[in-house]
């Protein structure tokens, strides 16, 4: 596999420099924890030395063409030479260590790659060190060694000694190979934190040294003891994937203090058990007991949370909101995310000894992570305001109107089917412009006046609104609001407004709220109902009752609530510090519920005490000393791990079935949906959810609302089906970005630098898909990825290579993996024709044919079954080949029955894959083209060719174009459309076939000719 890579051999040892990178974007040295820039622009080789088998690597200033100046290293294993990730904001990093320095610095280049083929360049570098290094150690020639050889001096020059910590600290004298500097993990976390500029960082970091959850290694976990029920745990062993996961969370070895500096202060420490949650067991497992859990200051208003023993340190993570840092009182027990730097998710678990140690663990948290979302201190916000905050943590309060119920609170966990109520596709909506003609993808929508109409707003008009008739599917009119006051957002006149003949809309923009009312002549902003303020709110969301009174947030996460529009607010509501994404109001005004990133807060506004009691907090202000307190929502953090990826809730809203009275809040991260029963939350049993995972992503959409409520209490598969429901039926084809249909997946498509194949994957890419652009032309597959870039922003790999190579398929699977770690979608349209009649053909003309129409796509195939044939159900995603074949397999054409029978081949394939990978949810379906315009079906005297195996074969029909001079016969007279299709409508019916809206469409033929052959 190595050689596969890189090649080598003894030829490579006789050039001077072995191998070459010439994209470094800088690099610096770390000494003492210092970092220095030495080359803000830099490259990097490895120089054969006088001395055999030795090797240099060789790193110059890519700015100075002399090339006098350069820092050289002697290629051992003592350097350790390694590539490293450097987090999910940064680039590959390559790090090594200076043996020669006074220091013993370490020394790290830094290396952007800015495309696949950059990073396979970066691969390959590091091989040629392995190699050098093999050769170094063994005194001979590297093409002696074996893969196992070079992966053994891979893995040993990465496993580097536990660093002493500290500041000042030094590497202890002795041998290179004896010397003791910081682990891996440390160091690619400390590397990484100083490239991204992340302050985050632990005070105590210079003095302990931290560990990060891995997969390397192995440490049998403990069982829980029997009487220590944690959430749902009970005694149990260790499952070989907890091994892999809890269990590899290995302890650094035992450190000595700094030389320097005194130990820093903690703000908060307490004593706990420490647990680690196994997804195979569903139980959180015992890591250590008696473990000190300790807050540092580790900037301005930056706090970071360190777990450890006196020998060991477990966790060290900032303090931010995406830790999902959940307390249950009744447990004693507070439980949290960690992402490593793969993104991959874990869940500890702090349990506490006595209710006295997690009640300050929890309010001092609170505190200070406040402080940390607001930038200010805690002495400074009103006692009011800190009992609000305080108690948004408090999960065992209980609203003042909930029902006793004996039912079960446990939350739920499901994979939803499409069944049944499920709805349909509508109709599509292209082109989306102004009345005067100028076209733009909608930023925002609203369903208005009987849901006859659609309200939506322009991203590059702020001080304008747009009316479209959705019985003729176009914008008919344009509603200026105001010349100086921007539109952020509109929202109804009233809850149930959407549905009525209402005419009047509520607007807003970042400091001001103000009534549209369309019927005006002129401007549409009522002045008589705008309220304006001085400050900038950076108000974000808004909702409405059924009496109009109006909710509306803000970014910086406070929340005023209003009786009418264009007076002041009657109660405003503190900010925890999170900027909040969406809210909603109950149809009475009874609870609102406001959306951050990370969890919901439900806040009844029922005034409970004082001169107004029993009166709304929309209507009255609260008492100063009795502000509601909001109920937190979040999901368990086990539920986090479970699902592997970060929470990020869509805008939850209250259900609306038809008989009243809201029963549940729905909101979605992701592929689930989660459901919070709204009569549990009020008798404070907030972990009392459905969480249901679908086909498919799901999305935010500002006017989908009734439709996830009113199918709540039936079922919420109704809400989001394969196709998204009505959230695509209505928004994804109005061009703006939440309707993508493949949002996220990745597809390969040969044959795509021209035709067809690129045609379609630039649509791919239009839909969010990361596209590898297969071709056998290299400048082709990169203009191809170059126009993806500049058109959509999406990521695409340009992947030169000829399908009919043998280790084409497992190559271009290779490479997909290694840049985007999943692959969704084969799209095996490569292909060509070389046409001659059946008496004058020969058997490598027919053979060719075969090679490239039915070999080729089985290797890519075959190589390419572990990522489809997934047989865990919940690992599933949308997934789904598509093979491009043509009516001349279907139907036969004069002078290709090589093309026709590898055609016809595919078709036979086609109705296998389906049959075969069907069970593990894989859908397969083939594309027959008839004529359509590319440089297949151009006429033959134009003169294109393709290379194959070093000949030229000419492209296209002979006679293609000419008119029959004595018939003049019109060559698409038996077309019922009577034209040749284009590229981009072959591509359209690819994108169908791969995306949710075929969900239940596998083993199918799609002919796409016109009419033609019917």
């Amino acid at each position: 596999m190595f050689r596969r890579i890189f090649g080598g051999g003894a030829g490579g040892e006789k050039s001077e420099d072995v191998a070459r990178l010439d994209k470094a974007s800088s690099f610096s040295e770390i000494d003492h924890g210092a970092r220095k820039v030495v080359y803000e622009s830099a490259r990097a080789l490895i120089r054969k030395t006088t001395q055999e088998h030795d090797y240099q690597l060789v790193v110059l200033d890519a700015t100075d063409e002399s090339d006098l100046e350069e820092q050289s290293y002697l290629l051992s294993k003592e350097i350790h030479f390694q590539l490293l990730p450097a987090g999910a904001a940064g680039s590959p990093i390559f790090t090594w260590l200076d043996l020669a320095a006074e220091s013993k610095s370490i020394k790290v280049a830094e290396l952007t790659a800015g495309d696949q083929s950059q990073m396979l360049a970066l691969h390959q570098f590091e091989l040629a060190v392995i190699q050098c290094v093999w050769s170094r150690a063994n005194q001979q020639s590297w093409d002696a060694a074996t893969d196992e050889q070079l992966d053994a001096v891979k893995k040993e020059m990465s496993a580097v000694p536990a660093s002493r910590g500290g500041k000042g600290s030094r590497v202890s004298a002795g041998a290179p190979g004896e010397a003791n500097e910081r682990s891996a993990e440390a160091l690619a976390s400390s590397v990484s934190g100083m490239r991204v500029g992340n302050k985050r960082r632990n005070a105590a970091s210079n003095m302990q040294p931290k560990a990060k959850p891995g997969r390397k290694g192995k440490q049998s976990a403990k069982k829980v003891d029997e009487g220590a029920d944690v959430g749902s745990a009970t005694s149990a062993t260790t499952s070989s994937q907890q091994e892999q996961r809890a269990g590899s969370i290995s302890p650094v070895d035992t450190f000595e203090d700094a030389e320097q500096g005194a130990d820093p202060v903690p703000l908060i420490t307490t004593t706990a058990d420490l647990y680690i949650y196994d997804p195979d067991q569903g139980l959180f497992m015992t890591r250590e007991k008696g473990v000190t859990a300790e807050v540092f200051e580790s900037g301005r208003f930056l706090y970071s949370l360190l777990v450890s023993t006196p020998d060991k340190v477990w966790v060290e993570q900032p303090m931010t909101a995406e830790m999902n840092m959940s307390f249950a009182a009744r447990e004693k027990s507070a439980v949290w995310n960690f992402f490593d730097s793969d993104r991959a998710c874990y869940s500890w678990l702090l349990r506490f000894s006595d209710a006295d140690r997690f009640d300050e663990f929890q309010r001092g948290f609170a505190r200070l992570l406040w402080e940390a979302l607001n930038e200010d201190k805690w002495e400074k916000a009103k006692v009011e305001e800190q009992k609000y905050v305080i108690g948004a943590y408090d999960e065992d309060a209980v609203m003042s109107d909930a029902q006793q119920s004996d039912g079960d609170d446990r939350s739920e966990t499901e994979r939803a089917h499409n069944e049944d109520d499920q709805l349909e596709f509508a109709t599509t909506i292209d082109h989306i412009a102004t009345p005067k003609g100028r076209q733009f993808n909608p930023g925002k929508v609203l369903l208005h006046d009987q849901d006859s109409a659609m309200v939506l707003m322009d991203p590059s008009n702020a001080h304008a609104v747009y009316k479209m008739d959705l019985e003729y599917g176009k914008v008919v009119e344009e509603w200026k609001v105001h010349d100086d006051v921007q539109v952020e957002n509109v929202v109804p006149h009233s809850k149930y407004a959407q549905t009525t003949a209402e005419q009047t809309l509520v607007g807003h923009s970042h400091n001001g709220i103000y009534r549209i009312d369309p019927r005006l002549a002129g401007l549409k902003l009522v002045d008589g109902d705008f309220k304006q303020y001085a400050t900038k709110n950076d108000f974000s969301a808004a909702a409405t009752d059924e009496k109009g009174r109006l909710a509306i947030a803000s970014n910086k996460g406070d929340i005023r609530l209003f009786d009418k529009i264009g007076k002041n607010a009657k109660t405003a509501l503190p900010a925890l510090g999170d900027p909040i994404l969406g809210v909603d109001v109950t149809a009475d005004g009874r609870y609102v519920v406001a959306t951050c990133k990370t969890y919901l807060l439900l806040i009844d506004t029922l005034i409970g005490d004082g001169k107004y009691r029993g009166e709304l907090g929309f209507d009255r202000a609260f008492p100063a000393a009795s502000k509601p307190i909001p109920r937190r929502l979040q999901l368990k953090p086990h539920h986090v791990a479970y699902m592997d990826q970060e929470v990020s809730f869509t805008p939850a809203k209250f259900d609306t079935p038809i008989d009243g009275g809201e029963t549940s809040i729905v909101s979605a991260t992701g592929a689930y949906v989660v459901s919070w029963p709204l009569e549990r939350v009020k008798r404070g049993k907030v972990d009392g959810y459905t969480l249901r995972k679908l086909a498919d992503q799901v999305v935010e959409d500002s006017f989908a609302a009734p439709f996830i409520s009113n199918t709540c209490t039936r079922t919420i598969r109704m809400t989001f089906s394969s196709a998204n429901a009505r959230v695509n039926s209505l928004v994804s084809h109005l061009g703006q970005h939440t309707g993508k249909l493949l949002q996220g997946q990745v597809a390969i498509i040969t044959g795509s630098g021209q035709g067809i194949g690129k045609a379609a994957a630039l649509l791919f890419a239009a839909h969010g898909a990361n596209v590898v652009v297969s071709d056998i032309d290299a400048a082709k597959a990169q203009s191809t990825v170059h126009e993806i870039e500049k058109s959509d922003g999406g990521k695409a790999l340009a992947f030169a290579g000829d399908v009919m190579k043998e280790n084409f398929g497992e190559e271009v699977v290779k490479a997909t993996i290694e840049k985007f770690g999943k692959i969704n979608h084969l799209i095996l349209n490569a292909g060509f024709t070389n046409d001659k009649m059946i008496h004058t053909m020969d058997d490598a003309t027919f053979q060719m044919m075969l090679d490239c129409h039915t070999v080729a796509p089985f290797r890519v195939l075959r190589a390419a079954a572990p990522h489809f044939r997934v047989k865990d159900p919940e690992k599933r995603e949308n997934r789904s080949i598509v093979y491009v074949s043509s009516t001349s397999g279907t139907h036969g054409n004069v002078g290709q029955l090589n093309y026709a029978a590898a055609k016809a081949g595919v078709v036979g394939m086609n109705k296998t894959t389906a049959k075969e990978w069907g069970p593990f949810g894989v859908r397969s379906n083939c594309v027959a083209f008839g004529w359509i315009q590319t440089r297949l079906t151009a006429a033959k005297e134009e003169g294109a060719s393709i290379e194959v195996n070093g000949k030229k074969v000419a492209l296209g029909i002979p006679g293609r174009g000419k008119k029959d001079t004595a018939n003049d016969v019109n060559a698409t007279i038996d077309i019922p459309l009577r034209r040749p299709g284009e590229a981009a409508e072959a591509a359209a019916a690819i994108l169908f076939l791969a995306s949710p809206l075929a969900s239940y469409v596998s083993g199918q033929t799609l002919e796409v000719t016109g009419g033609r052959g019917i």
